[in-house]
């Protein structure tokens, strides 16, 4: 009997966690105001930015940030011209891009590390980890929660998108895009406007998450020959820029008659949930639904 745990932030959160992408917003407030200003200015879903934050690091808006800095195209002919007029547009893109990346990314590592650590476990999650000694977890989190409080060996996690374990560490962050949209109508001809775009291609790489990449440098784990006979996710959303990871799963790691058992919040996932593990040729008939909470 063989058991795959797949871990998301639902998990943290259901241990008292300030884990969700709000609680960054608010550590943001009081640490990298700029940061949170340039994201909340230049974002096409600023009503539901923090909802769904990674996919939305996707959805910067080039067109407006262009247009927030025209006053500093200018013409090449103008009586005024000055020499800082060849890259101040440029600066101001640089600028902006690296907050809502590099410095963003950067952030968001110091976040994780003042996040408090839970000092009470769930006595049902506790037997549910303990039921089955051929355990593994597949762990979306950058937190220690599985180690540190229910004393799960190293060995037997994969944290997928890396682990925080000080300031300096280096995470897997971002959206499913890679690249700018191609309708995009800004300009071209002029140099400035040109080395700019430069610059929006270099933060749709940075913010890029590339499940496909993550997947080959895990080869050890996704073509394993083990296979499971349960899989139990708690707390993962099942967002499409994590589907490929499931999809390798259901692949590779599963037999015919595999159950799988999902966790949700709120009854209106439910639905959600079916259509994505239905996209990974993950069948109704064996999933079943649950709660943390009832645990």
């Amino acid at each position: 009997m063989k058991r795959l745990f797949i871990i998301g932030n639902g998990f943290d959160l259901h241990h008292g966690m300030k884990t969700s992408y709000w609680n960054f917003r608010n550590y943001l407030l009081e640490t990298g105001t700029e940061i949170l200003s340039t994201m909340e200015m230049f974002n096409m879903f600023q009503e539901d930015l923090w909802s769904d934050f990674e996919a939305n690091l996707a959805n910067i808006d080039v067109q407006l940030m262009y247009d927030y800095y025209s006053d500093s195209l200018v013409s090449y002919a103008d009586d005024n011209w000055s020499d800082m007029y060849h890259h101040e547009f440029q600066y101001f893109i640089e600028q902006d891009t690296s907050n809502m990346s590099y410095e963003l990314i950067s952030q968001f590592v110091n976040w994780i590390c003042s996040i408090d650590m839970p000092t009470k476990m769930s006595e049902g999650i506790a037997k549910c980890f303990s039921e089955i000694k051929d355990s593994h977890y597949l762990n979306f989190n950058y937190t220690a929660t599985l180690q540190s409080l229910y004393g799960i060996d190293d060995e037997k996690v994969l944290h997928i998108h890396n682990r925080v374990v000080h300031e300096g560490s280096e995470i897997i962050l971002g959206h499913a895009v890679g690249k700018p949209p191609s309708d995009l109508d800004l300009g071209y001809g002029d140099v400035r406007l040109d080395e700019a775009y430069d610059l929006i291609r270099q933060y749709y790489a940075t913010t890029h998450k590339s499940t496909a990449s993550v997947i080959a440098k895990n080869q050890s784990f996704f073509n394993s020959p083990d296979k499971y006979n349960e899989i139990i996710i708690m707390g993962h959303s099942l967002s499409d820029v994590d589907l490929p990871y499931f999809q390798q799963i259901t692949t590779n790691l599963c037999h015919k008659n595999t159950r799988w058992y999902v966790s949700y919040y709120s009854a209106g996932e439910i639905a959600s949930h079916r259509r994505n593990l239905e996209k990974c040729s993950i069948s109704d008939h064996k999933v079943s639904f649950f709660r943390l909470s009832d645990l």
